[in-house]
């Protein structure tokens, strides 16, 4: 820059030190390179032309610069004036790094003072020191207590509002304070301080635009809505464009990828529309660059491209008015999810969340320019937020005894929803406080000018008509023991009698009697009756009335009143009026025993069964049996001669027991019954007999691994289980091969010799072989019937065999079982002779 230029500047610089020394303001301008003491950073110095003497400050670590800090400590210092009161750490801070400068230290002579490197050390610490405290969103400026825009709704243009700035100067000019053809394109990325908290704004700052880049930037100042509105170039831009920070372009064609490129695209398109610099010169700057790749200037001056293209297009305002306001109202869709359906929830029952959808041009979202959002819904009734944003998601609640109500006849709940928003949107403009030379901004806002326009939304949900069970029970009136075999059925009232017959109860044993599928509107008010038409055998056919409210029911209406209400359900004044007790008569009971072969069905003779009583008082079956029971050869069947019969002492209680099985069986039955019929009945049994099984064992070796002078090859086996009545038995086999059952035998190399166990109860057993064969390992087990099963484990090599332990098991409750175990010999040392004498017990 000329020295003439510099001397001009400095003069200014110097009278508005003085008369704002008493409250100095440090500003970024939308360029980048030093501050001037009254805060008017410009955008056209050289970043090596003037530096700032400052007092040595604090050191500041790493670890306390923040993201965007780093990424931009190569560009100029920015601060912020910060408005309000403050921590005092933050207070303290700022007293630490916050320059002083003076008329004196802006010379040529300052200047050349230090060196080049010097120089370049103590700018980039200046800048971190500064960059520390305006890092953006996450850096320590937003601990600052501050009410702007705090208590806004939706984000609207407000009174006064914060401008905040971070760094990014990849396309900064050496062009001092630029010009049309040469525009200065070092800038801040501009936002509103504390826009995040205003609730609808969903925790985002909006981004501010400048107007003039040869004045200084906005940066910590608080600026003033005066208006004013921009060309409708200028809104599509900023609808299009970069809107929110650390966001892209909401248009894709507009976007480079990065956000923070996608605020210089947007940026420079709205200096290049707002006939600030032409585009080519913007072009040519960015081509100068010496921060930016070769792909990020193409990308950059593509994107700009498109973007003052597209602006200047005429055919691309369906949605604006022709003096540059955005009509929402045109394209706005609103929509909101249909929730889950009512569930239980404390204290009531609630809907999932409905959540609002609120479009404009091109499906962009905007639902934070909604300003008014009301949900209608039925009494009874209420509307459950899920945050404190204007359009927040929200829910259908309903208290616990209301929706009961509603439950019982069916009810549903319309909610309508109405969203207005204004209608005209779009860039207004922004200035500073009066008399400073700060550029003016542009942000995008809405004004209620053009009125405001209202968007329905609706949904259904169905609270479903709940129908109910009614459970009842039978029991005998002297012992309080269940009673089946009675028959119940349900009455609706008209207003006078019960005159319908609706259905009858389920008998679901155990003296519960269920009727499934009340309806309250199928009668009068929820009154119904319940009738016994048949007792249990044996019983009184009236059952047992509590009170005279019991006794006035049955006598007018030949049943128990009973009524439906939202809690469920309630009798006429009678005590345990679910519980229907009759008198009995002493029950009896013929048995009947069938006994079959459990394989194939066949009937079976030959058994003997004796009834043995119970004895209360002994709390056990008494040792000498009732009746033993006799075989009926037409019937086929084993009876009793009479029937047993239920006394005080035996409880009705009786066993009986197989005391004689039919040969080729084991495994007695025997089973338990209860007498409790109050009449004469007959109770069939089925006693299944199983028949004794057959187990075989083989035992397979290679015939050319026997040497005869060893001995006979002689293995033995043991097998233990239990029976079907978990009995015990154990058995052991010997399998020897002799010198002429080998020779008569083999087969392709190999021998097999097998011994059956004959008799077996029917059960499960585990077969192993027994102690080890003197130079014979175990090698392999094998199945031959599919109730074998086997699970093997490899022990060792032993000679080139692999030694096994196998755990064989023989389920043998439904047929015979074989089993394969092969051995092979792995030793031949020595002359010795196996010898075996096998004692049966007679």
């Amino acid at each position: 820059m000329k020295k003439r230029e510099w001397s001009c500047l400095a003069i200014v610089l110097c009278i508005l030190i003085l008369t704002t020394s008493l409250h100095p303001v440090w500003a970024a301008v939308e360029g980048s390179g030093p501050a001037y003491a009254n805060g008017a950073e410009t955008e056209d110095m050289d970043k090596g032309e003037i530096r700032e003497e400052k007092p040595e400050t604090e050191e500041i670590s790493e670890n306390d610069l923040k993201a965007s800090g780093e990424e931009n400590r190569n560009t100029g210092p920015e601060e912020q004036e910060i408005p309000g009161d403050m921590p005092k750490e933050q207070k303290e801070a700022e007293e630490k790094t916050e320059p002083s400068v003076t008329e004196g230290q802006i010379t040529e002579e300052t200047k050349g003072e230090k060196s080049t490197e010097e120089d370049s050390e103590e700018n980039n610490r200046e800048k971190e020191a500064v960059l520390e405290k305006i890092a953006g969103p996450d850096g320590p400026c937003f601990s600052i207590q501050s009410n702007l825009g705090r208590f806004q709704r939706s984000v609207d243009n407000g009174s006064r509002l914060q401008v905040n700035s971070v760094r990014f100067d990849k396309f900064y000019g050496d062009v001092g304070l630029g010009s049309y053809d040469e525009p200065q394109l070092g800038m801040g990325i501009k936002y509103i301080d504390h826009d995040n908290e205003t609730p609808d704004a969903d925790g985002k700052w909006r981004y501010v635009y400048c107007l003039n880049f040869k004045k200084s930037s906005p940066t910590g100042q608080d600026m003033t809505y005066q208006g004013g509105w921009t060309s409708r170039k200028i809104a599509y831009c900023l609808y299009y464009g970069a809107m929110f920070w650390k966001q892209p372009c909401r248009y894709a064609k507009y976007s480079t990828g990065d956000w923070q490129l996608d605020y210089f695209v947007t940026q420079t398109a709205i200096h290049v529309l707002n006939g600030e610099f032409s585009l080519s010169g913007a072009f040519r700057q960015i081509d100068r660059s010496s921060q930016a790749t070769t792909g990020e200037k193409a990308l950059a001056k593509d994107r700009i491209n498109k973007l003052v293209n597209d602006a200047n297009d005429g055919g691309n305002y369906a949605s604006f008015t022709q003096d540059g306001w955005f009509d929402a109202s045109a394209q706005a869709t609103f929509s909101v999810t249909t929730p889950s359906n009512f569930a239980g929830d404390t204290g009531g029952y609630a809907t999932g969340y409905s959540t609002p959808t609120f479009k404009t041009a091109y499906d962009l979202d905007m639902k934070e320019q909604i300003t008014s959002f009301n949900v209608s819904v039925p009494g009874g009734v209420s509307v459950q937020k899920k945050d404190n944003k204007t359009y927040s998601d929200f829910r259908l609640y309903v208290k616990t005894a209301q929706y009961k109500l509603w439950q019982l006849t069916g009810k549903t709940v319309t909610a309508t929803v109405k969203a207005t928003a204004p209608k005209w949107w779009g860039g207004g403009i922004y200035t500073a406080p009066s008399g400073s030379e700060y550029q003016d901004c542009v942000m995008w806002t809405y004004t209620t000018a053009g009125g405001s326009f209202t968007k329905t939304a609706s949904f259904d949900k169905k609270i479903p008509k709940k129908t109910f069970t009614l459970n009842i029970q039978k029991k005998d009136a002297e012992t309080g023991e269940a009673l089946t075999g009675a028959v119940f059925s349900l009455w609706a009232y008209d207003g006078a009698t019960y005159s319908k017959k609706l259905g009858t109860f389920t008998d679901k044993g155990s003296g519960k009697y269920t009727y499934i599928g009340i309806d309250y509107t199928k009668t009068k008010d929820g009154w119904f009756l319940i009738k016994e038409d048949k007792p249990p055998k044996d019983y009184e056919p009236e059952y047992v009335l509590y009170n005279n409210a019991d006794k006035e029911n049955y006598q007018k209406y030949g049943g128990r009143e009973v009524q439906l209400t939202a809690d469920g359900f309630t009798f006429d004044g009678v005590p345990d009026a679910t519980i229907f007790k009759d008198n009995p008569m002493h029950p009896k009971a013929n048995i009947t025993i069938k006994k079959t072969d459990a394989d194939t069905g066949e009937l079976l003779e030959g058994a003997e069964f004796k009834v043995y009583e119970w004895d209360s008082s002994a709390n056990a079956y008494k040792k000498n049996a009732l009746c033993t029971m006799k075989y009926d050869q037409d019937t086929k069947r084993y009876i009793t001669e009479k029937p047993v019969e239920w006394t005080d002492s035996n409880s009705g209680r009786f066993r009986i027991v197989e005391t004689k099985l039919p040969e080729g069986y084991q495994c007695p039955w025997s089973k338990e019954i209860e007498v409790k019929e109050k009449d004469t009945v007959t109770i069939e049994l089925d006693a299944l007999n199983y028949p004794e099984r057959n187990l075989t064992i083989e035992k397979k070796i290679k015939v050319d691994e026997i040497t005869w002078a060893h001995g006979d090859p002689t293995f033995l086996f043991a097998v233990e289980g239990t029976d079907r009545n978990g009995k015990k038995h154990s058995y052991h086999r010997a399998i020897e091969f002799t010198q002429d059952y080998v020779t008569k035998n083999s087969v392709d190399g190999f021998v097999t010799l097998s011994t059956v166990i004959h008799g077996i109860p029917a059960g499960e057993y585990q077969v192993e072989e027994g102690a080890p064969v003197m130079r014979y390992i175990l090698t392999d087990v094998a199945a031959v019937s599919s109730n074998i099963s086997i699970v093997k484990r490899e022990v060792e090599d032993v000679n080139g065999f692999m030694k096994i332990e196998a755990d064989v098991v023989a389920d043998l409750r439904g047929m015979d079982g074989e089993v394969t175990f092969e051995n092979h010999k792995t030793r031949y040392d020595k002359l010795s002779h196996n010898s075996m004498v096998i004692n049966r017990i007679r």
